[in-house]
């Protein structure tokens, strides 16, 4: 998802599991509800943040690839809001 000018907010469903990236070069990244608590923050360099939603114990690295959901945000100016659907 990229918006050049405007925030972005996106509610994912609650069966999400996997990698989330946010960009945003003059903004900041929100997580919200019970989906920032379900979350292990991976990177966090400059405008760039990844992270893992759900239990990242059991993400066995990438031998194989991984074949579970992944998303990644981009919001030249503006914020970036992602939580759950109905939280």
């Amino acid at each position: 998802i990229h918006a050049r000018h405007g925030s972005v907010r996106l509610y994912l469903p609650h069966t999400f599991h996997g990698f989330v990236t946010t960009k945003s070069t003059s903004g900041t990244a929100f997580f919200r509800g019970t989906l920032a608590d379900q979350m292990t923050m991976l990177v966090d360099v400059g405008h760039v943040r990844t992270s893992f939603v759900g239990d990242y114990s059991q993400y066995t690295g990438v031998q194989d690839g991984w074949h579970g959901d992944e998303l990644e945000i981009t919001s030249e100016h503006g914020s970036i809001t992602v939580s759950f659907e109905q939280d």
